[in-house]
This record gives C-alpha cells, structure tokens and sequence, in this order.
C-alpha cells in the first residue's frame, strides 16, 4: 500500500507520462519532476507501469538502480558494457 506523498507523486509522474505516450525514460521524469531516479524507479514499479516507459541503457545511475532489468549484478560490472 502506497502512502498519501506516494500516490501524489505517482499522480505528478502520471499527469507528466500520460501525455507523452509514456515515450519518457527514468531520467526524464526524474529531472522534470525533480526527483531522484530511486524515487521514480519506486513509484513506477509500485504502480506497474516500469514496462510503459523508455529504456534508457546509457545511463550509469540508472543501470545501477534497475540492474535486474538489464541483467547487470553491479555498477562494477557496467563498463564492460558500455564501449
């Protein structure tokens, strides 16, 4: 069960995606809405929507944070995939 402050924000990162298409990575939401990315990476999972949005697989701080996702074990191991 999400709290109040959870579902606002969930509602801000909604009102901000809905428009796009949900055409929008992490990152984007994060810097639009000024959170951190741990933040939208939460909310969006909470609320099922991680597969609405963009991948974004250049981005060291979000690689690390959905590291299942695209099959990485640590931030260590992240420039052996990025060249």
């Amino acid at each position: 069960m999400m709290t109040p402050q959870q579902e606002a924000i969930a509602f801000r990162i909604w009102a901000h995606c809905e428009p796009l298409g949900w055409d929008v990575t992490i990152p984007d939401i994060a810097e639009a809405l000024s959170l951190t990315p741990q933040r939208v990476i939460g909310i969006c999972g909470s609320k099922g929507w991680k597969s609405r949005l963009r991948k974004a697989p250049h981005d060291r701080y979000i690689l690390a944070g959905l590291g299942g996702d695209y099959g990485l074990c640590s931030i260590d191991r992240l420039d052996d995939h990025i060249k």
